[in-house]
């Protein structure tokens, strides 16, 4: 019986990008409500890219249904605005890695109204490679909560990290 890695996230990203999660199954290898989160990210998720710590990603209270993460990259009028040189950074996150059984379910709720590109990838050799192995494809424009649901393919024994990249257009929200 395969297991399902179940990660039903609350994603919001349009001048910002959040995800939570929700499970209840027993098969379920990482759940992650982040509802006990005060701020930044959980600190077992790991965090590379290239965007300044004021636009990555933090614990924030409007998601689907609760606690998120929110990836916030609008510009507030400042210097990092009038030059856009935040436009084309990211902010990328890491689930801690989860040795599976065989495939996988992935399931999170996002949504980006009005931010850069916003993409999801499956990592089965600890976080090493992901770019191949697409979950979400890049998605702009998504105004309401949506739900993504996928089964990705995996090994017994293979080391599995879901990877969340946000990537910011320097919106002026004025």
């Amino acid at each position: 019986m395969n297991k399902k890695l179940l990660y039903l996230k609350r994603m919001a990203l349009g001048l910002c990008l959040a995800f939570c999660s929700v499970s209840v199954s027993a098969d379920v290898y990482l759940n992650e409500t982040f509802d006990k989160l005060g701020s930044g990210v959980p600190a077992d998720w790991g965090r590379s890219g290239d965007i300044v710590a004021k636009f990555q990603f933090t614990a924030n209270s409007a998601g689907y249904s609760g606690m998120c993460l929110r990836f916030d990259s609008h510009c507030d009028g400042g210097a990092l605005c009038n030059d856009q040189t935040m436009k084309g950074k990211s902010d990328i996150l890491m689930t801690p890695t989860v040795v599976v059984d065989g495939n996988v379910m992935v399931s999170f709720w996002y949504r980006n109204p009005a931010g850069g590109e916003f993409a999801v990838y499956a990592s089965r050799d600890n976080g090493a490679t992901y770019l191949s192995n697409i979950v979400l494809e890049p998605v702009t424009g998504v105004a309401n909560w949506t739900l993504c649901q996928v089964a990705v393919p995996a090994n017994a024994g293979d080391k599995f990290k879901l990877v969340f990249v946000a990537t910011s257009n320097a919106s002026d929200p004025k």
